[in-house]
Parts: structure tokens; C-alpha cells; sequence
């Protein structure tokens, strides 16, 4: 009989916009997520819809868009990592708008505070309001929904921002 005491372990290298880029340790059944988080997770400056893996000598590497695994459970866009290969995260592309909103907390003694709040979200081609809402974990309660803005770059000094009154919609 053969029992299998521990997986072997190989080195993957993982560089770019993660907040600890270096070498750690995979095994046969480590994920691409699981090894970003093992760098401390993506940057909010990276990107999640064109990380690249493959062979560091690969020219075709491997583009998954881990947003599409995490949003619609997509486990082709999460692959397990092979021994040699690597993961590159890039800067987010040109296709990013910011979404801003303000948090309405209630203290202890009644009195109400505003907490303004951002998220950056790298959207694709034909990308709709609900995928950004997705991308950001949803509408939190919490938020005051008639001060939601978005905020598009129209060129590379220029920017727009768009009020969305979120009750109106909903």
C-alpha cells in the first residue's frame, strides 16, 4: 500500500500589482487566488480582469479574469498554478471608473456621522451598472443612496462624474 504523507511543493513566482510580489510556495492543487493571497492580494491599482500566467519563457501565457470567477463562479478563470509557471498582475487598463458613496453611521448616543467611501473597478465592453455594483460587493444598506457618483476619465487629464440617485433606480 503507498500513502501520500504531504504534497510536494514548487516555487511560483508572483510579480506585479500585489501588495507583497515575491516567491511563494504552491503545490499541485494551489489556485491562482489562493497564491495572490498568499502576496498579500491585488493592489487596488491592479488589475483582476487580465492577470497572466504561464511559463516565465512563455510567450502565450494564460490571461484569466478573476472577477468572473469570483462574481459568476467561473472555475476555468481561477486555474491551479503548475510547478514553473508564474502570475502577473497588471495595472488596471483604460476602461476604469471610480464609484463613490457615502456610509451613514448611527453612534452610540444617536448622533450620525457621513463616512465618504471609494472603490476604483476595471470594467469590460458591455459592461452594465449591476456588474459594477457586483464588483464593489453590492449596496450596502448603509449608504445613502441618493449621493452615489460615478467617476469616468474622458481622456488623460479629464474627468467626468456622474450623480446616480440609487432610490430612484431601485
Amino acid at each position: 500500500s503507498v500513502s501520500l504523507s504531504r504534497l510536494r511543493t514548487f516555487e511560483v513566482l508572483v510579480m506585479g500589482a500585489v501588495k507583497e510580489p515575491g516567491v511563494y510556495q504552491g503545490t499541485s492543487v494551489s489556485r491562482v487566488s489562493e497564491l495572490l493571497d498568499q502576496a498579500g492580494g491585488v493592489r487596488p491599482d491592479g488589475s483582476q480582469r487580465h492577470i497572466r500566467v504561464g511559463l516565465s519563457d512563455d510567450k502565450q501565457k494564460r490571461v484569466i479574469d478573476l472577477m468572473a470567477f469570483k462574481r459568476k463562479g467561473q472555475i476555468d478563470q481561477n486555474p491551479v498554478i503548475k510547478d514553473g509557471e508564474m502570475i502577473f498582475v497588471p495595472t488596471m487598463g483604460s476602461m476604469i471608473v471610480t464609484v463613490k458613496w457615502t456610509k451613514i453611521k448611527v453612534l452610540d448616543k444617536g448622533a450620525i456621522t457621513e463616512e465618504p467611501t471609494q472603490a476604483a473597478v476595471e470594467l469590460e465592453e458591455g459592461e452594465r451598472m449591476l456588474d459594477l455594483l457586483t464588483s464593489i460587493g453590492g449596496i450596502d444598506l448603509a449608504w445613502d443612496l441618493e449621493r452615489v457618483q460615478i467617476v469616468r476619465r474622458e481622456g488623460p487629464d479629464r474627468f467626468v462624474t456622474i450623480p446616480i440617485n440609487m432610490q430612484k433606480l431601485f
